[in-house]
């Protein structure tokens, strides 16, 4: 089906939904923040495992099934989390998964994720966290950019490296993409700074 088509098939669907769980339908992401895996899709069923933040999981299937927290309608996910030689196989929810995600360097991570959605700004709600070894070491709340959907956030999310040429005391410059191949619909490129001394300071908006 052509994207334009499923967007608007979905939005019509779901035209009372808070939020369209889509993103991780199979593939490979990051935990955003520490997650537990659970037996079944609720989370008053047995804990599989818990999984440290920043650890990859593998998304193999959409389990049908949404519950409602923070104004949104979020997904559960059939997936694997492998632990050195144990493959753990249960269902996360992808309020705790990233959206997108980078490496700032050895067993570092920066992931961005959704955490709620404003009903009086009628906005999403965000979260970047730096990761070193299971750890958020920072956290910054984010705004990601706005949808033309209502509240269907249907954004490609995509970090890349920037060139921090002409930068002192800074270690990783970061493009932070917001992209929908949307006739008529704008995209926004925000520019991060990773610093030395730890702190992720948001720059220009380059849209």
């Amino acid at each position: 089906m052509p994207r334009l088509i499923m967007i608007l098939v979905a939005f019509v669907t779901l035209a009372n939904a808070n939020y369209y769980p889509s993103r991780f339908e199979d593939g490979f992401t990051f935990s955003a923040t520490e997650t537990c895996m659970y037996s079944a899709p609720w989370d008053s069923t047995s804990v599989v495992a818990t999984i440290p933040a920043g650890e990859l999981i593998e998304i193999t299937e959409f389990a049908e099934i949404t519950f409602y927290a923070d104004s949104c309608d979020w997904g559960w996910y059939l997936a694997e989390y492998r632990e050195e030689n144990t493959i753990f196989r249960g269902y996360v929810q992808d309020r705790n998964l990233a959206f997108a995600s980078i490496a700032l360097g050895v067993d570092t991570l920066l992931v961005f994720r959704l955490t709620a959605f404003n009903t009086v700004d009628n906005a999403y709600e965000g979260q970047l966290s730096v990761i070193v070894s299971g750890e958020a070491i920072f956290q910054e709340d984010y705004r990601p950019h706005w949808t033309p959907w209502g509240r269907m956030f249907d954004y490609d999310v995509e970090f890349s490296h920037g060139s921090a040429d002409g930068f002192t005391g800074v270690k990783n410059v970061i493009l932070l993409y917001f992209g929908l191949d949307v006739s008529g619909v704008e995209s926004r490129q925000d520019l991060l700074v990773w610093t030395e001394d730890n702190q992720l300071v948001p720059g220009a908006c380059l849209q």
